[in-house]
């Protein structure tokens, strides 16, 4: 199996290739809203460093939100665009898990990934780690960082490009959280191509037509489908 991997939910493009086992090839860098502009570009790169043509895909991951809303209609359109004619199944990976995930195999029993949703709000969840494992243990939400922050449990674990944005806030107010020295700020390409290795591996993929955006702020999702 061949596999394509994407995340441009933040000002990060991630995107990993690879087989049923591992990632072969990755790129990942902060690109600010030019998705767009270098998402195809990379994925050339990467699939002719190893010799592959699209045609060889045989499942495309993208990660569906929340996070940005044009970088999620770029990579959910550009994951379309390549399953649809292929006939292949994809993937839909939520942001917030991702990360959890990410962060799972670090000390403590609870993290709250946070993605900066500007307009003064964070996308945001709490898991718990169980037997190594992030268990959702609230809704995602979008909410004002104080607010959310102020409710998590004491030693709560904090991670995400959230907390860069916040970090001086929560210094000073929010002392019962941890805070790593080097954050999490993004989906890494490995972590990435395994939560897609492995939902291909438990049947968890979709038809390319049933992709849809995790966009958690309605009023927002409908006026981007609303083209205002």
């Amino acid at each position: 199996m061949n596999m394509l991997a994407i995340d441009t939910s933040t000002n990060w493009l991630t995107v990993a290739v690879g087989d049923e086992t591992v990632c072969k090839r990755s790129f990942s860098q902060s690109i600010g809203n030019r998705h767009a502009e270098q998402l195809a570009v990379i994925v050339r790169e990467l699939m002719t460093g190893l010799a592959l043509e699209t045609s060889a895909l045989d499942a495309v991951g993208v990660v569906v939100g929340p996070g940005s809303f044009t970088g999620l209609r770029v990579g959910i359109s550009f994951a379309q665009g390549l399953a649809l004619p292929l006939g292949v199944r994809t993937v839909a990976i939520n942001a917030l898990d991702a990360l959890s995930h990410q962060a799972s195999g670090l000390s403590g029993q609870r993290i709250s990934p946070l993605i900066d949703a500007r307009k003064g709000q964070v996308y945001a969840a709490l898991y718990n780690v169980g037997q190594g494992h992030p268990i959702p243990a609230s809704p995602q939400v979008a909410m004002a960082p104080a607010e959310w922050l102020s409710g998590l449990p004491k030693g709560t674990l904090v991670i995400g490009n959230g907390v860069e944005t916040y970090r001086e806030m929560i210094r000073h107010d929010c002392r019962h959280l941890v805070m790593l020295e080097e954050n999490i700020i993004t989906i890494s390409p490995p972590n990435l191509y395994k939560l897609c290795t492995v939902a291909v591996a438990a049947g968890e993929t979709l038809d390319p037509g049933g992709l849809e955006a995790c966009y958690i702020r309605q009023a927002d999702a409908v006026c981007q489908k609303d083209g205002i």
